[in-house]
């Protein structure tokens, strides 16, 4: 019989888990807002971003959920239209120092 990991999960792995849903991000800041477990831990890394996933919803929020979709289905930001995140200039990928 094999145990479950007691590991918590992130943002990102939860939503992927259907454990929580985009909208509940605005929470997850505020528990790393209010964390006292590790101060040495970036909200990218406490809610499970890659640097160029946090960048891109750090600029535009409202691309959270073509993030975890392209998290979902293992396909890079890069493959992801413009078009598809409103007020996004041109195609993906975003240049590293654009954001």
């Amino acid at each position: 019989m094999s145990k479950s990991c007691d590991i918590p999960r992130n943002f990102v792995e939860k939503c992927l888990a259907d454990e929580a849903l985009a909208d509940d991000i605005d929470d997850y800041v505020g528990l790393w807002h209010d964390s006292e477990s590790d101060p040495g831990v970036s909200l990218a890394d406490f809610l499970g971003f890659s640097d160029l996933e946090y960048r891109l919803w750090a600029e535009k929020p409202h691309a959270l959920p073509l993030i975890l979709n392209a998290r979902w289905h293992g396909v890079p930001l890069g493959s992801i239209h413009a078009a598809e995140v409103e007020g996004c200039p041109a195609w993906f990928p975003i240049p590293l120092g654009s954001l």
